[in-house]
């Protein structure tokens, strides 16, 4: 609405107080928008989803992306007249990195005559092989990461009744929940295999990881697959030591929940593996009170 006029102003002073007022108005909406708490916008989801480009702001979003601008804002009008908001996917600054890169494919299609492959040429395209060697376990995206890393208790733990599922269920709007379970694998193999599954040059590295090893480090000395998965307690420890500190190169470092292995019913045991062909041993090669001592070991280095 204009605001109210005497008969003395001319048209010229009309327009400045109503041009006035209009910028008055625009202020006071962009504070009111700058007064949102930042609580509201990562309940919201409202930051860009940019994994890295020459628009981001260079500030990590509370959600986990690389960039904590907000997304474009939208407005649709629909059939019925009423107009709904929204945002979309990127900021401006973003959004215009991208269509320059658009622009750049297209004049590749018709020089080339075919077009090259986004993952390795464009950073925004998410490629798990692109070439800033991200490593195959990089998860682009606003969403934290909670990655659930062991042996074979962590491979089954999204069956029915296990920890992993309830992981998923408990943080299904909030955090994305990968499996990193290897049967079989003892706390040595663990070792190995960090730099493939954790990068310590990962832009988004996962907010939180459960370890669970010493299981099969704790099978019975002098039998058949001590050779094959037992690992000595004094080794064990050490190895569980490389891991959390391995972890702690991460930035920025996730929170770390190391589980010990659990109690191990022999008996039942000795039958899991003399119905599955396992080995041949006469006795289990599973017992409470060894891998009660991994388990008090674990206990020991967490603390």
């Amino acid at each position: 609405m204009m605001p109210p006029t005497t008969s003395k102003e001319t048209g010229h002073k009309v327009f400045r107080r109503f041009a006035l007022s209009l910028n008055h108005f625009v202020r006071h909406a962009e504070a009111s928008f700058r007064g949102v708490s930042l609580r509201s916008r990562v309940v919201m989801d409202a930051f860009c989803r940019c994994i890295g480009c020459a628009g981001c702001s260079g500030t990590r979003n509370p959600l986990g992306g690389c960039c904590d601008k907000e997304p474009q804002r939208y407005t649709v009008k629909r059939r019925n007249g009423e107009k709904s908001d929204g945002f979309r996917k990127f900021c401006k600054p973003c959004l215009r990195v991208q269509e320059q890169q658009r622009a750049v494919g297209k004049k590749q299609v018709s020089e080339l005559g075919y077009h090259p492959r986004n993952d390795l040429i464009n950073p925004l395209s998410g490629g798990a092989h692109d070439l800033n060697g991200h490593g195959h376990d990089h998860v682009p995206g606003n969403r934290p990461r909670i990655v659930l890393f062991g042996d074979s208790i962590t491979e089954q733990s999204f069956g029915e009744g296990g920890f992993g599922g309830a992981f998923a269920d408990k943080y299904k709007r909030h955090a994305d929940v990968i499996l990193r379970g290897y049967s079989g694998y003892n706390s040595r193999d663990a070792v190995a295999l960090l730099r493939n599954v954790f990068p310590t040059n990962d832009p988004t590295p996962p907010v939180l990881v459960t370890v669970c090893f010493g299981a099969n480090d704790a099978v019975a000395e002098g039998s058949f697959m001590e050779k094959i998965q037992g690992c000595p307690l004094d080794e064990y420890q050490e190895n569980l030591n490389s891991i959390l500190e391995h972890l702690s190169k991460l930035n920025p470092p996730p929170a770390v929940l190391l589980m010990t292995p659990p109690p191990v019913n022999p008996v039942a045991w000795k039958q899991t593996c003399d119905d599955n062909n396992y080995h041949g041993d006469e006795q289990p090669d599973r017992t409470l009170n060894r891998t009660g001592a991994y388990a008090h070991a674990a206990l020991g280095v967490a603390r």
